[in-house]
């Protein structure tokens, strides 16, 4: 039975880089997406890496079409999902789109939510070794005015992802945390402006944080954070007091 990874947002920036990896490690892929072209740009991008490529239209801020996920996943080993899908938003919550941060509220935390609840279900019993990546942040770690709903998101995912990891620490699933900084990907496209956090010299290229997650996956880790600036940042925080953090990520983000 031939394993398969499934990765959600995995046209372009981290997650299509660890579809890169995946693909040459001769792993086969469901790659979802809500945008069919990209998807198939994809597959043909990846095609030549030995590896079987399969791909799945699905809106996932919609839900989640479990029966389309079974018809794919039928007589495949589950070896590893990779949460990945989401998107933030910059500016006052009060000034926002209310019904973009319900969106995001259902891809970044509901789908995630979901597809870990699949995965978990269909790997209860396994003998084999599994893997359960969830794509936080490290804005997973504290609250971020301007950027409010998207911060909370990501602390759930943590929470949630820690949690879970607990519940399974005795079984053959492995379960891991990727918390990236700012990585030159286009998370900021739609956005009023770009912070200058995602432009300077620290902000990671998304394949090298893909490299960490691989990585960082294989061996275990249960959060997984890419580059010493990012790792020391998390670090020094729980020693400042959170109300100095909230001015500092306020001006940051403009």
């Amino acid at each position: 039975m031939r394993n398969l990874c499934i990765i959600t947002g995995a046209t372009s920036g981290i997650g299509l880089e660890l579809a890169k990896i995946y693909s040459c490690f001769n792993i086969d892929l469901l790659l979802i997406s809500s945008n069919i072209n990209n998807l198939e740009k994809t597959k043909k991008l990846l095609d030549n890496n030995g590896a079987n490529i399969d791909i799945l239209e699905m809106n996932l801020i919609n839900g989640i079409d479990l029966e389309k996920l079974k018809e794919k996943t039928d007589n495949k080993s589950l070896y590893c999902l990779i949460n990945n899908a989401g998107f933030g938003d910059l500016g006052d919550f009060v000034d926002s789109n209310l019904k973009k941060s319900q969106d995001m509220i259902d891809l970044n935390i509901k789908a995630l939510t979901s597809l870990s609840y699949f995965f978990l279900k269909k790997n209860k019993n396994t003998t084999t070794k599994s893997y359960l990546l969830n794509v936080g942040s490290v804005a997973s770690f504290m609250c971020g005015p301007k950027m409010a709903v998207y911060y909370a998101t990501k602390a759930y995912v943590l929470s949630f992802t820690n949690a879970i990891r607990r519940e399974n620490s005795n079984k053959f699933i492995k379960i891991s945390c990727l918390c990236p900084g700012p990585t030159k990907t286009n998370f900021t496209k739609d956005f009023k402006f770009t912070p200058n956090v995602f432009k300077n010299i620290f902000a990671m290229k998304p394949y090298d944080v893909a490299l960490c997650a691989y990585y960082g996956l294989l061996k275990g880790k249960k959060v997984i954070i890419p580059g010493v600036t990012n790792y020391l940042m998390i670090k020094l925080i729980k020693f400042i007091p959170s109300s100095l953090v909230e001015v500092i990520t306020k001006k940051i983000m403009g």
